[in-house]
């Protein structure tokens, strides 16, 4: 495959971005946020986001389904559901959203508000590895800035067939916060970069390098 080089620039996160302060005693959440266009949400940096969910009516929502659909990281159809907030707090996606066409709500609270939007946690697309090489691919993360911390993650799954949810990932790189080298296991089949937790304006650019055939 050669030298492969991806820009890693999340957007800033933005709690309200997909819904503020929008009617949550519907049964179907409007997406008109700051982050939407024509009522749907597609991430601008290439990403896929998790996504978090505030009660802005100060009443009790756990009693509520929420139902999010929309892609994850590759495009794939991806479709979560998880209990409403408790009054003026929080709960978070466990999916990432690349794009979100659709939220409905089952039991919605009567009179309550709502907040829909991202949060400082990503995942890069899936890039493919040439895994019948006889060398490891090399991968690195360079010209790093802001505050982030990332898990470089690979797979022996068949990515081809399987797609991403039925795949098994493992940390091969973890918790890392800065300009790094390494290497990833060989025959992996696949690699993607994992956000833990990043500052607005975090970047960096992510390198993989595997000989071309084997």
């Amino acid at each position: 495959m050669g030298l492969k080089v991806y820009d890693i620039d999340p957007a800033d996160t933005d709690a309200d971005g997909l819904a503020d302060g929008n009617d949550s005693s519907v049964t179907s959440i409007t997406i008109d946020g700051a982050l939407a266009s024509g009522g749907s949400f597609t991430s601008a940096d290439g990403l896929a986001h998790r996504l978090i969910i505030t009660d802005a009516g100060g009443h009790d929502q756990r009693t509520a389904t929420y139902t999010i659909t929309g892609t994850n990281s590759n495009g794939d159809a991806l479709t979560e559901s998880l209990a409403g907030p408790n009054s003026s707090s929080s709960v978070e996606t466990t999916e990432y959203f690349l794009t979100v066409t659709s939220i409905t709500i089952a039991s919605p609270t009567a009179s309550s508000t709502v907040d829909i939007g991202t949060v400082d946690e990503f995942m890069s697309p899936v890039y493919l590895l040439n895994w019948r090489s006889s060398e490891a691919a090399t991968v690195a993360i360079l010209g790093s800035s802001g505050t982030y911390q990332v898990d470089i993650q690979e797979t022996f799954g068949d990515i081809y067939n399987d797609g991403i949810a039925a795949t098994n990932w493992v940390d091969k790189h973890a918790d890392k916060s800065a300009d790094l080298a390494g290497s990833l296991t060989l025959f992996a089949t696949a690699v993607r970069v994992k956000s833990d937790s990043y500052t607005n304006g975090a970047e960096f650019q992510f390198h993989i390098n595997q000989l071309e055939y084997s």
